[in-house]
């Protein structure tokens, strides 16, 4: 019996209402009084907690989920940029490559590995300008534009079998072909800022810089002729262009480890072997 009602007084306990007074020490000045009880403290301080567990558990959730998206977009743009870096890097090889084949086979074979070409579906290439016409398309265009009229060789030159070709630069020739110490072009004086052009109809196939010979534009024409323009400053078409003779393709310069000054380095070569410019241009 004793027990039940002790138990009892201590349940009474929590449901006790209580004041709570705030004075000044001094005057003993009542700032605040407040009734409640201890059950209600209990109560209050539960609800604090769950709230507050809430809060940051919202918040943790929030910021978890910001950072999955923020590496998720990081990843998707590395992705993007490894498989644009990529196709650029076989891009350049294989017009590398056809170089080199110019001089060991004596004559273009154009690569056309189409796994090259299957990138991730997320690259957006079109924007990039990547899909242009190919060089594949582009020589076949010249051989077929060759056959019809208006092509770059008159008839006398047809019987002969000498192609006539456009001066690539009006300037002054500063130094001439010589075999012998491995000079295969010619090099033309002009005013700074002097455009040059190609010489005949062709296809670009490799436009770039070198450390030797600075910037460099390669152009593949009919009947394995092969011109190169070296020490440009300026390049103005890209690998897998189509020219026409005459067409304004660099800007004369004086880039690379190998320039004496401002001029143009113009080389011709067939079939894998270099020829004497001045046999087949009037400068």
């Amino acid at each position: 019996m004793n027990q039940n009602k002790t138990k009892k007084s201590f349940l009474s306990r929590f449901f006790e209402r209580y004041r709570f007074v705030v004075m000044t020490e001094n005057t003993f000045e009542k700032k605040l009084s407040l009734k409640t009880s201890i059950i209600n403290v209990l109560f209050f301080v539960v609800i604090v907690f769950v709230l507050s567990f809430l809060i940051f558990k919202f918040k943790i959730n929030k910021v978890e989920k910001g950072l999955e998206i923020e590496k998720r977009q990081e990843v998707l743009n590395l992705v993007m940029k490894c498989d644009t870096l990529l196709y650029k890097v076989q891009s350049t090889q294989i017009y590398i490559d056809n170089i080199k084949r110019i001089f060991k086979e004596g004559g273009v074979e154009l690569l056309n590995d189409s796994s090259f070409f299957k990138l991730d579906s997320s690259v957006n290439l079109g924007d990039q300008g990547f899909f242009k016409p190919s060089v594949e398309d582009s020589l076949l265009r010249v051989h077929v534009e060759e056959q019809e009229v208006g092509s770059l060789y008159n008839n006398e030159a047809v019987e002969s079998k000498i192609p006539v070709f456009f001066n690539p630069l009006q300037g002054v020739v500063s130094d001439v072909y010589n075999e012998d110490i491995g000079h295969f072009g010619i090099d033309i004086v002009a005013k700074e800022g002097a455009k040059i052009k190609s010489i005949a109809e062709g296809v670009v196939v490799f436009g770039s810089w070198t450390s030797e010979t600075g910037y460099v534009l390669v152009v593949q024409h009919a009947n394995n002729f092969i011109s190169f323009y070296k020490h440009n400053s300026l390049l103005l078409k890209k690998p897998g262009d189509y020219v026409r003779a005459g067409d304004e393709i660099a800007i004369i310069g004086s880039s690379g480890e190998y320039t004496t000054g401002t001029h143009l380095h113009f080389e011709l070569w067939n079939s894998g072997k270099p020829c004497n410019p001045i046999n087949y241009i009037m400068f």
